[in-house]
């Protein structure tokens, strides 16, 4: 552009109009990947104007409408500067516009300055721009350096015939092992510079002192955004750059608002970012764990059990829960690192989940459990069942605060195989879940989970692993082991049974189950199976207990398989009418006969349910279409049929 036209330039966006035109068709061409009509320094000049309008008071009225699209328009030119997919010299002009704009015109100060601003929408424009730009340069940065070191060692060792490694060694010796042939590791001290200098301080600052407000909102959730975007990309060396740069201060921040005194009064928004960055810390542990701050949610689960019970707003109550619960099954982050995770070995955080179950289960046995506020079953247009059935409690709380526990009661029998006390913590449990009444406390599981696959799946595994650790480190004294179990809730045979009943026998919901990366079904039937092969007579046993219990709960019922059910799968059209036929017509029998009827029924369903599982199986695997080799999972379906067959 020549200087008569950058000059002319200049003179229309003095004006507000002229400057609200030049940011949109900046930002049109920004959606268009085209070329704006300025020069890299004159779009990165008009960009900051734009940003800057609300504070020139004499020359645009405090215009908040323009500071908008300004930064709006910084958030579009990162974007497509960082756009693999356009033409170099596209990306090249927007990168060297964003280079004048961040470098020479120290754009970032003026984005930090722009956190506290009382209008919420501002504040969290600047929040996200400078968080875009933040990542964008971090990526930039160490990808640049990484390469850069890559090169320098090829070509040492290329060049070089004796002990190069001793050499490199001594020339870079923090990054040994990525010449031994292990993976690539980063200096972290020497990567501090490329987190933004008035960034990192303004949160820092924030961290260590500010109070609840716009400037702490902008600077906690511009960090959660980072992280989040890092952890999705799986930069893991580059996740650990910022948490090294920021350990101090958020242990610092969340030391400040947990303490009882300040949290039941502290701002919600705040406090929910708060609990946000709790979970991006403790997904970021399941990666790869090096600073203190990722253990912050284990550390304070005292406190966050305090907020469950204790918070003044239910939602919170609810957020806190479902970390909790999360972090027990080291699935924090679950909405959304999908396919991102690559978790690093369970013993690196045991000593973590092990703290966290102790702390759990000492507030179980002081009746934390009873101080739970659990808010009625929300309905669609209000908060009551207009179809007459029951009205229980949030589901979602009941199914975070229940799993949580179990978790813990699992995690705390590996490691003490204290089986009286775990039946203890689950009966406190129950009692807590028996607010609405059941005929079989094992019928629990699914009543609860039904509505949440995953977390039905994982609540069954580990009421199996709680099960056989019992079994086989503390016996139970009873001379029946199954009545005993039911009464403690962990009869695996009961839960299996209520399982198969939840999804109306149908094998290809199981083979949904076990073709889905969403639940843990393949390790719990495996597991289940296994255990099965050792205790058929329990089987039958349980049988005739779930059919008891679906013979009480339907009297009185019209139109559903059990009178807890959540859900009809007798009344779908897709169900194999095999699976269910016999479940309808035998209310006319009575008393004994009725209850013999209905386990046979449950035998007969359960074993032709695994047996049509297993052909179905069986020819996809035959056929090469079954996802992973299913041969050990046949054998034991098949070993179900044969016991069937044996016990005639």
């Amino acid at each position: 552009m020549t200087n008569a036209k950058m000059a002319a330039a200049s003179g229309v966006f003095r004006t507000a109009s002229g400057l609200r035109d030049s940011l949109s068709e900046i930002y049109k061409c920004t959606l268009n990947a085209t070329l704006p009509g300025h020069s890299a320094e004159e779009l990165a000049r008009v960009i900051f104007r734009g940003v800057r309008a609300q504070e020139e008071d004499d020359r645009h009225g405090n215009d908040t409408e323009l500071s908008c699209i300004g930064l709006t328009v910084i958030g579009r030119t990162i974007s497509i500067a960082t756009s693999t997919a356009l033409k170099p010299d596209l990306a090249s002009f927007y990168q060297l516009a964003l280079q004048v704009l961040f470098e020479d015109m120290d754009a970032m100060s003026l984005l930090v300055a722009n956190f506290s601003c009382q209008d919420k929408f501002i504040s969290h424009l600047a929040a996200k721009s400078a968080a875009s730009w933040v990542l964008c340069h971090l990526r930039m940065s160490v990808s640049i350096q990484y390469v850069y070191f890559r090169f320098c060692c090829h070509n040492f060792f290329k060049f070089l015939h004796l002990n190069c490694q001793l050499i490199l060694v001594w020339i870079f010796p923090p990054n040994v092992k990525a010449l031994t042939g292990q993976s690539y590791q980063f200096d972290v001290t020497s990567f501090q510079g490329v987190v933004s200098p008035a960034w990192r301080q303004a949160c820092e600052r924030a961290f260590l002192s500010s109070a609840a407000g716009p400037t702490l909102d902008a600077c906690v959730w511009s960090l959660s955004y980072v992280l989040k975007m890092l952890l999705k990309d799986n930069c893991q060396d580059v996740v650990k750059v910022v948490l090294m740069a920021f350990d101090a201060s958020i242990s610092a921040l969340v030391s400040r608002f947990l303490p009882a005194d300040v949290w039941q009064h502290a701002d919600v928004d705040t406090f929910c970012l708060l609990l946000d960055l709790l979970e991006l810390l403790t997904a970021s542990s399941e990666t790869c764990a090096y600073a203190s701050s990722q253990k912050l949610t284990h550390v304070h689960a005292a406190t966050l059990m305090a907020v469950v019970s204790r918070s003044p707003q239910y939602f919170v109550s609810k957020r806190a829960a479902l970390l909790l619960k999360r972090a027990a099954l080291r699935k924090a982050g679950e909405d959304w690192l999908v396919g991102a995770r690559l978790p690093v070995p369970p013993t690196a955080l045991a000593a973590d989940v092990t703290s966290l179950a102790r702390t759990v289960l000492d507030g179980v046995a002081a009746d934390w459990l009873l101080s739970i506020r659990v808010a009625s079953a929300s309905f669609f247009g209000g908060t009551s069942d207009i179809g007459g059935g029951r009205q229980g409690g949030d589901g979602v709380m009941l199914r975070a605060v229940s799993l949580l526990v179990i978790k813990c009661v699992e995690r705390n029998v590996r490691v003490t195989s204290a089986g009286a006390e775990a039946r203890g913590y689950l009966r406190s449990l129950w009692s807590f879940l028996r607010k609405t009444q059941v005929v079989h406390t094992c019928h629990l599981l699914t009543l609860l989970f039904s509505e949440q696959d995953d977390d039905m799946m994982e609540a069954a595994k580990a009421l199996l692993a709680i099960f056989l650790h019992i079994r086989e480190n503390s016996p139970l004294d009873d001379s029946d082991p199954g009545e005993a179990a039911c009464a403690s809730g962990c009869n695996p045979h009961c839960h299996f049974l209520f399982v198969l009943q939840s999804v109306a026998f149908d094998h290809r919901v199981l083979l949904d189950f076990l073709i889905s990366m969403e639940t843990c079904f393949l390790e719990y039937l495996v597991r289940y199976l296994k255990y099965l092969r050792t205790d058929w007579r329990g089987f039958t046993a349980a049988c005739r207990r779930v059919g008891e219990t679906t013979t009480e709960s339907d009297s009185g019922q019209v139109g559903t398989r059990s009178g807890r059910s959540l859900v009809d799968y007798d009344s779908s059209d897709e169900s194999d009418p095999d699976t269910v036929e016999g479940s309808r017509g035998w209310t006319a029998s009575g008393g004994k006969t009725q209850t013999n009827m209905a386990a046979c029924q449950t035998l007969v369903q359960a074993v032709a349910c695994l047996s049509k599982l297993r052909l179905l199986v069986s020819n996809l695997q035959a056929k090469k279409m079954f996802p992973y080799n299913a041969e050990s999972l046949i054998k034991l379906l098949t070993h179900v049929e044969k016991c069937e067959g044996q016990s005639r």
